[in-house]
């Protein structure tokens, strides 16, 4: 059995592995750090727990806009092999209990997705779909380690 947390970004639903995130919170004030050698989906630096933690805008990294500041609004922070974020969310709606025959993993052969790499899978679940990331792979990142 998998536990997942669920979150928004606009419409969409999307997941990652609970043991993978750290704590959700509201909205903190962020303090901003200029652009010159990050890209702007960098949104600037928290300090929690005495780490410094760069807040990423997820819809801005996949390309889809940029997060509206609202009172549901939430930090989901993460830590993946020592690297520390905090991703930007509409919202953290619930945590979802999935077994691995849930997660469809063959999102290489869908039609139109090129870049699979941040993708675990598909989980088709009640008349939702919600869709898994891979969070080590976005972490991973040339853009996301160079703020580190």
């Amino acid at each position: 059995m998998n536990q997942i947390v669920v979150f928004q970004l606009d419409k969409y639903q999307y997941g990652v592995d609970i043991q993978q995130v750290n704590s959700v919170e509201k909205l903190l004030e962020i303090t901003y750090i200029p652009q010159t050698h990050t890209d702007n989906f960098v949104k600037g630096i928290i300090q929690s727990n005495g780490i410094i933690i760069p807040i990423i805008d997820l819809k801005e990294y996949f390309n889809v806009g940029k997060t509206k500041i609202m009172e549901r609004t939430k930090i989901l922070f993460v830590c993946i092999k020592n690297i520390h974020a905090g991703l930007l969310v509409d919202s953290a709606t619930e945590v979802l209990e999935l077994n691995e025959s849930d997660i469809d993993s063959t999102t290489g052969s869908i039609e139109g997705i090129q870049q699979t790499s941040f993708l675990k899978g598909v989980v088709k679940s009640e008349d939702r779909l919600l869709i898994l990331l891979n969070l080590e792979n976005i972490l991973m990142t040339d853009e996301i380690m160079y703020t580190k």
